[in-house]
């Protein structure tokens, strides 16, 4: 195991704490914790959003680089959120620069026996269930205001390792499950309150609860948290190989232990935007923008959850096509969406092969409408658990067509 005591921290206090804040820490000292471990060497940016009375969310990227000078405006107002996460302009996974910190959100409030609790009570909850599931303890602790969120720094990793850091996440959160843990704070672009900034609705500072710990190498960190470490994995395909090498030759090859299904699909969508960027400047020409959208739609479908599915789509839409969807009547909008869950059905129906489906435009007059509703509710999600049905329920994988055919 490897891990580094963080880089020492400056600033000053910018907001009010409450008297039994046992440790003290600022905004300033909450982004370089994320994003200036060492300063300068953080890339991307960061987003921060607030949500203001009356006008609703509103949110805007910095260069890591800048946030010393922007956090200021931001200290003692009431809810502020911070990126955990860099990304290259605006917060989505398909624009994900770098990984910082495995977090996880713990509502313990909407869990009965927790709701009065304190937030160091529910903080030592966490701590006896991270060390009956053999888990890494955090790096540090935050009181949100009426929950609290943990945090286990580590190495910026880049978009590549996302794959292996979403199982890091679910796993975390399979073991805080009975505390209150978020099943809908586990994606990167998850924002959560910064410190030194006020909950509106209970009036209290957003505080630190432990002084910040260790920070870990990501491979360690991993090795720790999910049932297998890399040489394991290894080891059993080194087994799986050596018997499959006594056994008839037609058998198919064991892969690299480096490569699986959703490393797979990350490279491809690499592979989408590069092109994109250096032929087009970022926007395609008529013609391609629905067979690129496939493409896009199912490989976000291995990387993001099911649930934060549909808003990565419509980001991609927006930055590859200029697409946007105009605000319109209820019921036409759900005219519109029950038409693309009929098509979406009758291609699961029909079973139709992948490269058929993504020959281009002529494939079928929708296929960027389609796709999106295609990847979002037929298809199979392993790290996320179960499959999703057209009509939003769960079924078998046996009954929708694999993914990537």
């Amino acid at each position: 195991m490897i891990c580094r005591p963080p880089a020492s921290l400056c600033g000053n206090a910018e907001a009010p704490y409450l008297r039994s804040q046992p440790h003290l820490l600022t905004s300033l000292q909450h982004a370089a914790l994320l994003h200036g471990r060492v300063p300068g060497s953080a890339a991307g940016h960061v987003a921060i959003a607030t949500m203001v009375p009356g006008e609703g969310w509103r949110e805007k990227a910095y260069p890591a680089c800048e946030l010393a000078e922007v956090l200021p405006y931001y200290a003692g107002r009431s809810d502020v959120y911070l990126s955990t996460q860099r990304f290259w302009d605006w917060r989505r996974i398909a624009r994900l620069a770098e990984c910082g910190a495995l977090a996880v959100d713990v509502d313990f409030h909407k869990v009965e026996r927790l709701r009065d609790s304190h937030p160091l009570g529910a903080l030592e909850d966490c701590r006896v269930a991270l060390e009956r599931g053999r888990m890494p303890q955090p790096s540090i602790a935050v009181a949100s205001g009426r929950g609290l969120y943990l945090l286990w720094l580590h190495e910026p990793v880049p978009r590549q390792a996302l794959p292996r850091w979403n199982v890091c996440q679910r796993e975390l959160w399979e073991i805080l499950k009975p505390i209150g843990a978020d099943r809908g704070a586990l994606d990167a672009a998850r924002m959560l309150r910064l410190i030194g900034t006020r909950h509106s609705r209970t009036g209290v500072i957003v505080e630190a609860l432990t002084p910040p710990g260790a920070v870990w190498d990501f491979d360690d960190l991993a090795d720790e948290v999910l049932p297998y470490a890399r040489a394991e994995i290894a080891d059993f395909r080194i087994r799986r190989a050596a018997r499959a090498a006594k056994r008839p030759p037609e058998r198919r090859r064991v892969p690299s232990h480096k490569f699986n299904v959703e490393t797979l699909w990350e490279a491809r969508l690499t592979d989408l935007q590069t092109p994109r960027r250096l032929r087009w400047f970022g926007d395609l020409p008529p013609g391609q923008r629905d067979y690129w959208m496939f493409l896009a739609a199912n490989a976000m479908s291995y990387l993001t959850p099911p649930e934060r599915l549909d808003r990565e789509l419509y980001a991609l839409a927006r930055e590859a096509a200029g697409w946007h969807d105009p605000e319109r009547s209820r019921k036409e909008y759900e005219g519109r969406a029950a038409r693309r869950r009929a098509e979406a059905r009758r291609m699961a129906a029909k079973d139709v092969p992948f490269k058929e489906i993504a020959k281009g435009p002529s494939a079928s007059p929708s296929i960027a409408s389609t796709a999106m509703y295609f990847a979002s509710h037929c298809r199979v999600y392993p790290l996320y658990g179960g499959v999703a049905s057209p009509e939003g329920g769960t079924g078998s994988a046996a009954t929708l067509p694999a993914r990537g055919q």
